[in-house]
């Protein structure tokens, strides 16, 4: 309530040209609350609609999807609310944006280390957001020409990666210190939010013993 006051005090009587306003998340519902723990992820869609609706003038959200190896399982998911939003929100301009800056340091959560089921899984999206494309007739509602170029930057980058087997064993077994002392710290697990990466998680596993 505060802060959206703040918000409409500033954006009324147009004291500014455009509000926007970011959103932080890299994936979605459980997996995004696991990533960035305290996130309420309902909540925030919640506040997402109300900005979106309460706000005066002229504004729009910006979502920072920070491609790290844990966003891709539930990246269909969150891009699929953000077309959601976008035939809700935005009518004579858009109003719901996004980005996908890669993640490289922590070198042991990067896209580098992904298994291919992840890769495979980047891949069918991109594909997926190909098949949503805006036309002239509908520019508000499908997925930009430049936003898919973005996520094939991140599947280039991702393939282009000549790490050694010894390079990538050394992440993996970082990846697994990391989750299970987050687990044991925070009294999550790991494998509730991602199951998908059970194969993986073992391999993790395997490679913190021999490490």
């Amino acid at each position: 309530d505060k802060y959206m006051s703040y918000v409409t005090r500033l954006c009324e009587g147009e004291k500014i040209e455009h509000f926007m306003q970011y959103v932080s998340v890299d994936t979605y519902g459980d997996q995004a609350e696991y990533i960035r723990n305290g996130l309420d992820f309902n909540r925030l869609l919640e506040n997402v609609h109300r900005f979106l609706i309460e706000a005066p003038g002229r504004n729009s959200v910006t979502f920072i999807i920070t491609m790290n190896m844990l966003s891709i399982p539930g990246l269909d998911k969150l891009l699929y609310e953000i077309l959601q939003l976008r035939d809700s929100y935005s009518d004579t301009y858009q109003r719901i944006w996004f980005d996908t800056p890669l993640l490289r340091q922590p070198a042991w959560l990067s896209l580098e280390i992904a298994p291919k089921s992840l890769r495979n899984k980047l891949n069918h999206v991109k594909l997926w957001m190909e098949s949503e494309l805006e036309t002239a007739d509908d520019p508000f509602h499908g997925f930009k020409d430049y936003e898919i170029q973005r996520i094939q930057r991140d599947i280039d980058w991702m393939n282009n990666s000549n790490l050694s087997r010894v390079e990538t064993q050394r992440r993996m077994a970082d990846f697994f210190k990391f989750f299970n002392e987050h687990d044991n710290r925070r009294h999550t697990i790991f494998l509730a939010a991602f199951p998908e990466l059970e194969s993986f998680w073992d391999q993790c596993r395997e490679a913190a013993k021999n490490d």
